[in-house]
C-alpha cells in the first residue's frame, strides 16, 4: 500500500519482506529502498524503439549511411533518493530471528512475512508521469 500526499510532498508506503518455510537459512545484511524519477526525451522514432528494447522492426530507406544512424534518446535522473531500512549500522528489524547474532554483518532471517514501513519527502516542483511520442517522464522505487 502507498499513498502520496500532495500538500506536504510524502510518499508513503510499506515493503514487505517474504521468507519462505524452506529448510535453508536466510540471512540479510542490508534493505535499502531508492526512489528515483527520470526523464527520457527521443530524437527520433528509431531512438524510440531502440531505448525501448522493442524487437518491432522499422523501415529504414535504402539512401540510410552510418552517419544516419539513430541518436540515443536524452536520459536525466533528475531526483534519486535513498532510505535504509536495515543495515550494520541499525538495530534488528523485526525480520530478524529473535535471538540470533550478527555474523559478519549478515543477520538470520525470521520465517514469513515482514513489514517496513517507509516515507520518502519528495521535493516539490516536480513534474507529473506521462509518456509520449517524443519522451517520456517516469518514477520508480526500487530495493
Amino acid at each position: 500500500m502507498t499513498t502520496h500526499n500532495l500538500l506536504l510532498n510524502e510518499y508513503i508506503g510499506r515493503f514487505r519482506l517474504n521468507v519462505g518455510t524452506a529448510e535453508k537459512t536466510t540471512l540479510l545484511k542490508s534493505i535499502t529502498l531508492q526512489l528515483e524519477g527520470r526523464e527520457q526525451i527521443y530524437d527520433n522514432p528509431i531512438a524510440k524503439q531502440e531505448a525501448k528494447g522493442s524487437n518491432t522492426s522499422i523501415n529504414r530507406s535504402s539512401t540510410e549511411t552510418a552517419n544516419d544512424s539513430p541518436v540515443d534518446p536524452c536520459k536525466k535522473i533528475f531526483v534519486c533518493k535513498t532510505i535504509t531500512l536495515q543495515d550494520e549500522n541499525t538495530p534488528p528489524c523485526d525480520a530478524v530471528k529473535a535471538g540470533s547474532k550478527p555474523e559478519d554483518n549478515y543477520w538470520q532471517v525470521q520465517k514469513g512475512a515482514s513489514i517496513f514501513p517507509f516515507m520518502f519527502n519528495i521535493p516539490s516542483g516536480l513534474p507529473s508521469s506521462w509518456k509520449g511520442s517524443k519522451g517520456e517522464v517516469t518514477y520508480s522505487i526500487s530495493v
